[in-house]
């Protein structure tokens, strides 16, 4: 059986200038523009810690890759050229990637679970079966973010994003089931009030670890002056 592997790490605090500056340093100049293409600092901060995760990575386990070798499909997923997959979710206060050094597609979607949301406005993307699933749920939230979450994971790992209809996206016991493939799906429990699923093409196991922004940090350092020694 394949293992799949999940960094997540908090992105609650702001960092103060000096820890903005010295983490954005860590990455290549066009990620750099990537990071700040965002509107909201929130944002910026939990794209650029989703890229120094994966660098962590790099560093572990693909000595001779870095993010400057990270490539996009036409629908502007990103993939490097080697067996090896990643993808990458950030919502409110968490970052999570989830990663394998195996050839497999892989998707991973993480939400914070919005009680004040009205679901009816959401309604579109759901089938019959599953609108009726969520309405006679003891907690129709949690059922929500439970479906959502795995359909942006098939999604992501089917590689079209949301070119591919929500609503084509058939949600079984074992696999979600689109037009030409099937996707086996585990949930990971991140944090509380947060849903996040992982899809793949292949059976797997997760692996998951917590990683803390201090720790992220002072790997990112240390790999930078090994680089420049």
């Amino acid at each position: 059986m394949k293992t799949v592997k999940v960094l997540y790490i908090q992105n609650k605090s702001p960092f103060s200038n000096d820890l903005w500056q010295s983490c954005l340093s860590q990455i290549p100049k066009d990620q750099q523009k990537k990071v700040n293409k965002f509107r909201f600092q929130k944002d910026k901060q939990a794209s650029l810690l989703g890229k120094l995760l994966l660098k962590r990575v790099f560093n572990t386990f693909l000595t001779n890759t870095s993010l400057e070798d990270i490539q996009y499909t036409k629908y502007q997923k990103p993939y490097i050229d080697q067996d090896f997959t990643f993808n990458i979710s950030h919502s409110k206060d968490y970052v999570v990637l989830a990663y394998s050094l195996n050839e497999m597609s892989l998707g991973i979607d993480i939400e914070e679970v919005n009680t004040k949301a009205r679901l009816e406005d959401f309604y579109s993307i759901l089938t019959l079966e599953e609108r009726n699933k969520v309405n006679v749920s003891n907690d129709p939230h949690q059922s929500f973010y439970d479906i959502w979450t795995l359909k942006e994971a098939v999604c992501k790992a089917d590689g079209r994003g949301l070119s591919l209809p929500l609503t084509d996206i058939q949600i079984r016991e074992a696999c979600a089931i689109t037009q030409q493939n099937k996707w086996f799906y585990k949930a990971i429990d991140v944090a509380p009030s947060y849903k996040c699923h992982v899809t793949s093409n292949q059976v797997f196991e997760i692996v998951s670890t917590a990683v803390s922004v201090e720790e992220l940090h002072e790997k990112s350092i240390l790999n930078k002056e090994l680089i420049i020694d």
